[in-house]
């Protein structure tokens, strides 16, 4: 147990792989109610995070508070195996990461990361990273990231998880942020959680991934959450998967080409019901931005089969939904 203790980290210019908290091999480990204090110095080839848990089982992390000050620096993405062209990423700077832990809880924590200084092309921060944990819990957390070229709120691999009840506020001041990023072959829901992004060029709200190297995709439902996102691109929800309940989120997206929801399902028709979408784009053609699908203004765009109904949408654009699905279904 680390319970009630006051934790000041200032690492060293140049210092290897420095933590506040690092636990291996840690199994019902529990870090309650600190303060802690990290001050991260990455050079862009060592690893600095505030707490970093790998192969610990019911480890319970709350009611902490997390400060971090994070050099952002680029993440190196490492073929796994080879020639699979499976990339998965080995990112420097975090505050908390999770390797490969089950039933873990991250739950009412105030975390909190600003970036200090910024080095190499495509700068990130992640500010929790789960990778490869299964059956996790994070809930009524306060996350706040503000990051130069990339920065993520949340990034999940793993099955059975539930994130709810979250406040997620990230900025980035160049480029691009994520207010959760959900990769691979991931399984889970995504419930009332308030997410706000905002970034000069792009910003995603809950971006859920494939992974082409593997052709894998999560299957996840996006419940009753409530996203607010402003950039030159919004992709207030991004979601590919298997199949998905989208329903009960109130999106407001605003910029030059915005979009509520685009989804495309592999395996069986998404539900996308009662959610109440604004996006107040002011162009209505399309621009490459770096998403396979080109940034637009429209409140719905389905790439898959679906059924589309009960939603409430005020768009600026052409459209309020488009689809190019050989079926589906779009009423009331």
């Amino acid at each position: 147990v680390v319970h009630d203790n006051v934790i000041n980290i200032v690492g060293l210019e140049g210092s290897h792989n420095f933590y506040a908290i690092y636990a291996w091999a840690s199994h019902n480990l529990t870090v309650q109610a600190n303060v802690t204090t990290y001050d991260g110095k990455s050079d862009g080839q060592s690893h600095t995070n505030a707490i970093y848990v790998s192969q610990s089982n019911d480890v319970v992390i709350s009611d902490n508070q997390i400060y971090a000050k994070l050099v952002s620096v680029p993440i190196l993405w490492v073929e796994s195996p080879p020639s699979s062209f499976n990339y998965l990423p080995d990112t420097f700077s975090e505050v908390i990461k999770f390797d490969d832990c089950k039933a873990l809880e991250l739950s009412t924590n105030s975390i909190e990361v600003r970036y200090s200084n910024f080095t190499g092309q495509n700068d990130s921060i992640y500010t929790v990273e789960l990778f490869g944990c299964d059956d996790a819990v994070i809930e009524d957390n306060i996350i706040y990231g503000s990051g130069h070229s990339y920065i993520y709120g949340l990034v999940i691999r793993g099955k059975d998880f539930t994130v709810s009840g979250n406040d997620i506020i990230i900025f980035s001041d160049e480029n691009y942020v994520a207010g959760i990023e959900i990769d691979d072959d991931s399984t889970g829901i995504v419930n009332q959680n308030h997410i706000l992004v905002f970034s000069p060029y792009v910003a995603y709200g809950i971006c859920a991934q494939m992974n082409w190297g593997f052709f894998q995709y999560p299957d996840v439902d996006y419940l009753d959450n409530y996203i607010v996102a402003d950039s030159h691109a919004v992709y207030a929800m991004n979601i590919s998967g298997a199949d998905s309940i989208i329903s009960g989120n109130t999106i407001t997206a605003t910029g030059n080409y915005t979009m509520g929801i685009l989804f495309m399902m592999m395996d069986d028709a998404a539900v996308i019901t009662n959610n109440e979408i604004t996006v107040k784009g002011l162009k209505n053609d399309t621009e490459a931005v770096g998403d396979l699908i080109p940034a637009q203004t429209v409140g719905i765009l389905a790439m898959s089969d679906s059924e589309i109904k009960n939603n409430v949408i005020t768009s600026t654009g052409n459209y309020t939904v488009i689809t190019s699905a050989d079926a589906g279904e779009i009423t009331d």
